[in-house]
């Protein structure tokens, strides 16, 4: 036997019995795995986890010839799966970077304002126009420390908070469509227009998030701003990033105030993920003690001077900004690293995915939290309303494909059907268009919805919530 002969015959030896090894390592891990969670895609990984170490395991019984050419096979697949897995990768990360929205308006023949929203802030200052950006207080929700450590803000439980924007100034909100929106703020610092406060009539107050607040639309084209057109005094309490326990806040902080006769709860469907991050914030937290109010309806101009000094300080203090990038891109790199080493997209493409046990649990873990807290809020706004001798209304609106978060939505239906609260759900008119992307910016799935998208919203609200009588006369 020559020397490259004997070489390669020990390669294929060790190349194996280490191939061998870390199957049995894997099989051992996913057993272990999966006796608590009982998962079918283990049990299915397990299986082919098994049949191909035994199957590696056996190439070591053939002949030298056949064992070296097997092993040479073996080794090749291998290398060919890392490599497809990579180029997988790459293709994913390619299309989640080359989507550019400019360029998709330019596809259409739409004109696009390529400006951010703070160079249109600095523009309309040039021109003497007061503006500022759209501020969200669940800004502060995702990494409070980050602020508490480099703006000096605080989120103790009894520290003031706002619930919403700067009242009664050019608003720089978003851009979908090509022509970025721009509101006046209301006189509580929502997007509203302002006169319709001192109009006559029994008030509907919408709290919700970014899709309650009309993004990106301009304020006639909003769902209150469409209701406002059917001749209802129609209020929306809308912020970008807003969940169920700012949903209650609103009700709790403004509702009596606005002489409330209907709320109408406006649910995106990723709400539900949002509650448990805002359940830990000593804020809103609050808000679960039925008494609890910061008076915020007597309070604006307060709320007005913790935007002016946050957004002052934010702005003077970028490089933060760039340090968080950095984070996040090294996490970035961690995980393409993991990606790729698991095959994870491969795994994708055959359905085989699994989930990081320990994140399983935790899924599970925050489901069922999240279920007992949404629970609970619903509860308590659903008084908030009795007290305030008014209706609520659950208006379900899901997301442009449709089936996302399908377990959440299944879950909150059987809440506010077990809390007997009128559900209007507009899944059932979104099943019904013939084109659903004709009521999306663009044609873009990922969009708000367009003017039409909302106003198809405000007719079916108006169809089973609203009554003629609270229409203004």
């Amino acid at each position: 036997m020559s020397t490259s002969t004997h070489r390669i015959e020990m390669f294929s030896l060790i190349y194996l019995l280490t191939i061998s090894f870390f199957g049995l390592l894997a099989c051992g891990y996913i057993l272990y795995t999966n006796l608590t969670l009982h998962n079918q895609v283990f049990n299915t990984l397990l299986i082919l986890g098994i049949l191909a170490t035994f199957g590696t395991l056996s190439i070591l019984l053939f002949k030298i010839e056949t064992r070296i050419n097997l092993a040479l096979t073996h080794f090749f697949f291998l290398i060919t799966l890392f490599i497809f897995n990579a180029s997988l990768l790459i293709w994913e990360e390619w299309q989640e970077t080359s989507f550019n929205i400019a360029d998709l308006a330019e596809s259409m023949g739409v004109e696009f304002d390529q400006r951010d929203k703070m160079e249109v802030v600095a523009d309309l200052k040039e021109e003497g126009i007061q503006s500022y950006p759209a501020v969200t207080f669940h800004a502060f929700l995702d990494n409070p420390a980050f602020f508490e450590q480099n703006y000096g803000l605080q989120f103790e439980a009894d520290n003031f908070f706002p619930l919403s924007g700067i009242s009664k100034v050019t608003t720089v909100f978003c851009n979908e469509s090509g022509q970025r929106a721009i509101y006046q703020a209301d006189r509580y610092g929502f997007n509203n227009d302002d006169t319709i406060y001192d109009k006559p009539g029994e008030t509907i107050i919408l709290v919700g998030d970014s899709f309650t607040q009309g993004a990106c639309v301009e304020t006639e084209n909003s769902v209150a701003g469409q209701l406002q057109q059917k001749k209802y005094k129609a209020i929306s309490l809308g912020i970008g990033g807003n969940g169920p326990l700012g949903q209650l806040a609103a009700i709790r902080e403004y509702g009596k105030q606005l002489d409330t006769k209907v709320v109408l709860w406006m649910y995106y469907s990723n709400d539900f993920f949002q509650v448990n991050a805002e359940y830990q914030f000593p804020p809103l937290r609050q808000y679960l003690q039925q008494e609890h109010s910061q008076n915020l309806v007597l309070r604006q101009q307060e709320v007005d001077a913790f935007w002016f000094e946050t957004l002052n300080k934010i702005s003077d203090s970028m490089t933060e900004n760039l340090k968080l990038w950095n984070e996040q891109k090294s996490d970035k790199i961690t995980g393409i690293f993991r990606n790729l080493v698991s095959l994870s997209n491969v795994r994708n493409l055959l359905a085989l995915h699994r989930d990081d046990p320990s994140l399983l649990k935790q899924q599970k873990n925050n489901h069922e939290e999240a279920t007992k807290n949404f629970r609970h809020i619903l509860q308590l706004a659903k008084q908030e309303a009795q007290a305030l001798e008014s209706e609520i209304h659950f208006v379900f609106i899901p997301g442009c494909n449709r089936s996302g978060y399908v377990e959440a939505s299944q879950t909150v239906r059987e809440i506010v059907r077990e809390l007997q609260i009128p559900l209007i759900d507009f899944d059932e008119i979104m099943a019904q268009w013939e084109d659903p992307l004709a009521y999306f910016p663009l044609r873009h799935c990922s969009f708000h919805y367009n003017a039409a998208g909302y106003a198809s919203l405000a007719d079916h609200i108006e169809h089973h919530a609203l009554s003629p009588e609270l229409a203004i006369q």
